[in-house]
């Protein structure tokens, strides 16, 4: 009789630590695809500009790229390409890392220099050429397009939930 209790509470164990898992895996795919579509809402509604970093995207007005990620993501302050490096030490770019609604931070040269060349939202994989698809503000305003892998291989990547403690409300 033991053993039968012992075998019915590890089953009950089990099955409770699944539905958890499976719940937080639900809601960080919630979030992603919360991440990824009000990135897209502001295709071609915001210009861009440099003098206008960090501006709320309700205001429809413009934006850099850095001042973009931060405002789609919900985060509290406006990170800049270079303070989202060091604040959120990213990986370099690895396809089997990414997922959509994670930051990419585009280098060219030396990333150790604090500059940064660029930030995006990854939104997924171009099912028609398998190329990695990215949203973006930058001197057209805000874009979805796939940049080649050539562009992403000389990214870093931020994951998503490592910025989570960062974030408002979407």
């Amino acid at each position: 009789m033991k053993n039968v209790k012992r075998i019915i509470s590890i089953a009950l164990a089990t099955m409770f630590i699944g539905i958890i898992t499976f719940t937080a895996i639900n809601a960080e795919t919630k979030m992603r695809a919360q991440v990824v579509e009000k990135a897209m809402a502001n295709v071609g509604k915001i210009y861009y500009s440099q003098a206008r970093h960090g501006k709320n995207l309700a205001d429809g007005d413009g934006n850099d790229c850095s001042g973009f990620v931060s405002q789609v993501l919900g985060l509290q302050k406006n990170y800049t390409t270079a303070s989202f490096y060091t604040t959120f030490n990213p990986k370099k770019w690895d396809e089997s890392i990414v997922k959509p609604g994670d930051i990419i931070l585009h280098y060219t040269g030396n990333i150790a220099d604090g500059k940064g060349d660029h930030a995006l939202i990854y939104a997924g994989i171009d099912p028609n050429t398998g190329s990695p698809v990215s949203i973006d503000c930058s001197i057209n305003g805000v874009n979805m397009r796939s940049r080649g892998i050539e562009y992403y291989e000389e990214s870093y990547v931020i994951s998503l939930p490592d910025v989570v403690k960062e974030r408002r409300d979407l």
